[in-house]
């Protein structure tokens, strides 16, 4: 099954992501990454690294070469220190979309459709992660029962060579 994970971090003034993008590019498993900056919190970038398991995140993160490279691909492009989540997202198809739609609800929640994305968070399985994807703007935000947090991203930059 696909593991996001969800990676925000306030980004330096003019920081050129595409080191760290190559660096993610070439590794097993990543199945593609998609990003853009929260747009309530325009300074955080919200980063999507998608994985054809966790398993392979975990091999990534056991790389002696690959994962020190990105860490020094990253140094000094980051003001604050990243917020790392993972979540088992299914459907995936929602995160293709233009601008997705991230919500944190306290409920068991499923996905309904093509549009959204949905599933428990790893480090707390407590809390649900729904994606929806929408296609621009001005597309209404939804908003969901036990809600307890939500933001919007219009995505910059994404690269999706495999499928999920």
């Amino acid at each position: 099954m696909p593991t996001t994970e969800i990676v925000s971090f306030v980004l330096a003034e003019g920081a050129d992501m595409n080191p760290a993008f190559a660096i993610l590019a070439r590794q097993p498993g990543c199945i593609g990454h998609s990003g853009g900056r929260i747009l309530d919190d325009p300074k955080t970038l919200c980063w999507f690294i998608h994985w054809r398991s966790l398993e392979d995140h975990e091999r990534f993160m056991g790389n002696a070469i690959e994962y020190p490279a990105l860490h020094s691909a990253l140094e000094g492009k980051m003001v604050s220190p990243p917020k790392i989540l993972h979540v088992d997202l299914e459907p995936f198809g929602a995160m293709r979309a233009p601008v997705l739609d991230v919500h944190f609800v306290n409920e068991d929640y499923t996905s309904r459709d093509a549009n959204s994305s949905s599933g428990k968070l790893v480090e707390d399985g407590s809390l649900t992660v729904v994606v929806v994807g929408a296609e621009d703007l001005t597309t209404p935000m939804s908003n969901l029962d036990g809600e307890v947090q939500r933001y919007r991203v219009p995505i910059t930059g994404q690269w999706w060579p495999g499928t999920p």
